[in-house]
């Protein structure tokens, strides 16, 4: 009978401890957004006063306490990043003005152009640039000079208008402009043709390196497949031989072959197995060996681990490079032919 009182009595107590716990955390939020709404606002009237720097504390502030609100998030980059600029100009007005004490009226130039529009020092610095025009200006002009008689042309040119641009009534630039030009035209143009002169270098450079390594494998025994291998070690081209003329477009061309037998068994091998093919697909069989007198690839049944070689004659139709075809049933080679 007794406990029924007790546990409406710890009921109780729980409702009236939740009741001030919900009381105080609901009185905490409000506080928080209170604050939010201070620190936003303090941010909105620093940034029409143009404090920028306080304006981005002030919206800092306020993000870190609700980093989820997109609207302080996007002043606070724009306040930021207004501060940064301005910090960044003040910087370059400082400069300008120590570079103008040291006389260096080109630094200082460039400097006090880098100054920006919302700065308070702005009217300041363009009224430096106004004052210092005709004096970029000349220096800019005795660096061009100074480039023309070193032969630097287009550093010259370069310099030379910029001087024009800064001050367009500085005869002595204007008038040395149109000798300044041609020179740099003639110097673009002699470059480019050294260039060129180069490039061709190195393509030739190449092809050349190019040609040896296929020289190198032209002399190679190599095969398609089957036993027999086949070389290439030497190459002529004439437009008669002996009694004979190429005709027109045409020439002769002599091709010592050499093949060897890697197989275990014995292969006939005869000049008709060879044939010879222009880069366009002109295939020609070698000219019989009876009908010329030269020291001509001899028919022969070639032995293992022997070789063999002589001389194919050709009349073929002009080209730098051809192909020679080697096929006695039994083994193919292919060898690319170069002079």
């Amino acid at each position: 009978m007794l406990k029924r009182p007790f546990t409406h009595l710890i009921i109780t107590v729980c409702l009236a401890l939740a009741t001030v716990y919900l009381y105080h955390f609901g009185v905490s939020l409000y506080e928080q957004q209170k604050t939010i709404n201070e620190l936003t606002e303090s941010g909105i009237e620093y940034m029409s006063e143009q404090d920028y720097g306080k304006a981005a504390s002030a919206f800092s502030r306020a993000l870190a306490l609700n980093p989820n609100d997109d609207y302080i998030r996007e002043q606070y980059n724009i306040a930021y990043n207004i501060a940064n600029e301005l910090a960044l100009s003040n910087t370059y007005f400082i400069s300008g003005m120590y570079a103008l004490d040291e006389d260096e009226l080109i630094a200082a130039w460039d400097w006090f152009n880098k100054v920006v529009p919302r700065d308070d020092n702005y009217e300041l610095a363009q009224q430096k640039i106004e004052q210092l025009v005709e004096g970029v200006a000349e220096e800019y002009l005795q660096i061009a000079r100074d480039h023309f008689s070193n032969k630097s042309y287009i550093q010259a040119y370069s310099y030379l208008t910029e001087s024009i641009s800064i001050n367009p009534d500085l005869v002595a630039a204007t008038n040395l402009l149109p000798k300044y030009e041609q020179k740099k035209e003639e110097f673009l143009e002699q470059r480019e043709i050294e260039q060129e002169k180069q490039l061709q270098a190195q393509r030739e450079k190449q092809a050349q390196k190019q040609k040896e390594e296929e020289l190198e494998l032209m002399r190679r025994y190599e095969n398609d497949t089957g036993a027999i291998k086949v070389a290439v070690t030497n190459v002529e081209k004439t437009d008669s031989f002996d009694y004979f003329t190429a005709a027109e477009n045409s020439w002769f061309i002599k091709i010592y072959v050499n093949t060897r037998n890697y197989g275990t068994q014995g292969e006939q091998i005869t000049h008709r197995d060879f044939s010879l093919s222009t880069p366009d697909g002109f295939l020609v069989m070698p000219i019989e060996p009876t009908e010329i007198s030269y020291r001509n690839y001899k028919n022969t049944r070639l032995q293992p681990e022997t070789y063999s070689g002589g001389w194919l004659l050709f009349h073929i139709p002009k080209a730098d490079n051809y192909t020679l075809y080697f096929d006695n049933n039994s083994s193919r080679a292919t060898k690319r032919v170069l002079f």
